[in-house]
C-alpha cells in the first residue's frame, strides 16, 4: 500500500529544499538590475545604448555561473548528506530520500539557468554528468 505521508514529506522536502538553495545563492549574489547598467532615456529623445546591453549581459552571465556553480555545489552537498543520513528508522529514510531529490532539482535548475551559456561541447558533458550522477543515485540509494 502506498504511504502517501512519506510521499507528501518526501516532497515537500525536495521542492523546499531546491527552493532554499536557490534564493539563497540569489541573495548572496543578486541578479543584476537593469537600472544599474542602462540609465533611462526620455521617450522624445530616445537611443538605443549598445554599451549599456553589453553590460548587463555580462553581468547576467557571470550572475547565472554563480548561480549554476552554488546550486551545483549545494545539491551535491544535500546528495551526500541524503545518501548517508542512517536510514534506521522510517523517517530517516524519507527526510534522506527528501534530501537526495532536492539536491538532484537544485542541480537541474542550477543547469537551466546557465544552460544557454555553456559551450556547445560542454552542454552534453553536463548533461551526461547528471544522468550518471541519477543512475547511480538509484542503484545506490535504492539498489535497484
Amino acid at each position: 500500500m502506498i504511504d502517501l505521508r512519506k510521499i507528501g514529506i518526501i516532497f515537500v522536502i525536495a521542492v523546499l529544499l531546491a527552493i532554499f538553495i536557490t534564493v539563497t545563492s540569489d541573495a548572496i549574489y543578486p541578479q543584476p538590475d537593469y537600472n544599474d547598467y542602462c540609465v533611462p532615456q526620455p521617450k522624445a529623445d530616445y537611443q538605443y545604448d549598445d554599451k549599456c546591453y553589453e553590460e548587463l549581459n555580462k553581468a547576467q552571465q557571470q550572475h547565472d555561473l554563480v548561480l549554476f556553480l552554488s546550486n551545483s555545489v549545494l545539491g551535491v552537498i544535500a546528495i551526500i548528506l541524503g545518501l548517508y543520513l542512517p536510514n534506521n528508522r522510517d523517517l530517516n529514510e524519507w527526510v534522506g530520500t527528501g534530501l537526495l531529490l532536492g539536491g538532484l532539482i537544485a542541480i537541474f535548475i542550477g543547469t537551466g539557468t546557465y544552460f544557454h551559456n555553456l559551450g556547445r561541447f560542454v552542454k552534453p558533458i553536463v548533461i551526461f554528468t547528471e544522468l550518471m550522477l541519477v543512475i547511480f543515485l538509484v542503484y545506490k540509494k535504492w539498489k535497484v
